[in-house]
């Protein structure tokens, strides 16, 4: 069964995907260094469903000013 913490990861994936035009180089780089706006890496953060969901809420805000230039 799909609990709330896997769906959440999912989502961040795909707004990581779509932001690095899936770029694995990048997606990894990006998942494991110090972020700032996020005060904190990526990989630690997502190991607590809060952090996980701010992870993801920081790439779903990003995603149009990405896409739209």
């Amino acid at each position: 069964m799909v609990d709330i913490f896997q769906l959440h990861f999912i989502q961040l994936y795909k707004a990581l995907y779509q932001i690095s035009l899936g770029d694995k180089a990048l997606i990894q780089h990006w998942f494991h260094c110090d972020n700032k706006a996020l005060n904190g890496s990526p990989r630690i953060l997502c190991q607590s469903i809060h952090g996980l969901f701010r992870t993801t809420q920081y790439l779903q805000a990003l995603q149009p000013k990405i896409l739209m230039g």
